[in-house]
């Protein structure tokens, strides 16, 4: 039976077990009944409704309902705009799954210009400590691919137009494929490498932001301009893939 400040004055539940939850808001005990009763079951509107709830099922080992709430807990639109809210969530309940999926989904955003949020009062430095690590390895591997030599995961039946013009292109010759090509493309590989610094994941090289200044340069020449849109369009994505497959292979746990 679960009681909150005061006791029952009916002779009869006496003798049952009492579980006191006085530091659980109403809302919260309401929501886990809910959860456990063939109810209408309650519907998350956000990451602060949902975290009390998980916190108390794990507190009070309602273990019929912490799997259904760990799921709610990562759900993609939890990941996709709070992901460091939920990677906390999940150290402070021990839940090393969620975390590590939180973890990867950090690698999205700019953490630097993120104020500290609520949720990381309950957790140690331990893992915040092994995620700031665990985003210099990826991004350390992430911009291996944008700065050494060797492109044997090009595809080379492509005939790219930064390889293949013959026009008055600047061009300078590249250490990572060994030929002379567009200076325009070598910039783009650096502006990748630079964006990879501050967000490792593959959606980094293939934003416009990363692309358009080299589009710009490409534009400027006139067998370039029409199909480098096009090429580094479909190069970028390719170095995305390769870059997620590079992350995929870093140690990420907590």
């Amino acid at each position: 039976m679960i009681g909150g400040d005061g006791g029952s004055k009916d002779s009869s539940l006496q003798e049952l077990p009492v579980v006191p939850m006085s530091e659980e808001t109403g809302e919260v005990v309401e929501r886990l009944l809910q959860l456990c009763y063939p109810i209408k079951q309650p519907v998350w509107e956000s990451l602060t409704e949902l975290q009390p709830v998980l916190v108390a099922a794990v507190k009070y080992q309602f273990e019929a309902l912490v799997g259904s709430l760990r799921k709610e807990l990562v759900c993609t639109g939890h990941l996709q705009s709070e992901s460091l809210r939920v990677f906390a969530v999940a150290c402070r309940l021990r839940l090393a799954d969620e975390a590590r999926l939180a973890a990867r989904h950090t690698l999205a955003q700019l953490l630097g210009d993120k104020p500290a949020t609520p949720e990381m009062q309950y957790i140690s430095a331990l893992p915040l400590h092994r995620l700031i690590e665990y985003r210099h390895r990826c991004s350390y591997a992430a911009r291996y691919l944008t700065l050494s030599p060797g492109t044997e995961w090009i595809p080379t039946d492509e005939a790219w137009i930064w390889i293949q013009c013959g026009g008055k292109c600047p061009r300078k010759h590249s250490k990572r494929c060994g030929l002379s090509v567009a200076r325009w493309w070598i910039e783009y590989m650096k502006d990748a490498c630079i964006a990879l610094e501050k967000r490792p994941c593959g959606a980094s090289v293939t934003a416009q932001s990363t692309l358009k200044a080299s589009l710009r340069k490409a534009s400027k020449c006139k067998i370039c301009k029409s199909k480098a849109p096009e090429d580094l369009q479909r190069f970028s994505q390719l170095l995305g893939v390769k870059i997620e497959e590079a992350i995929d292979e870093v140690n990420n746990s907590y």
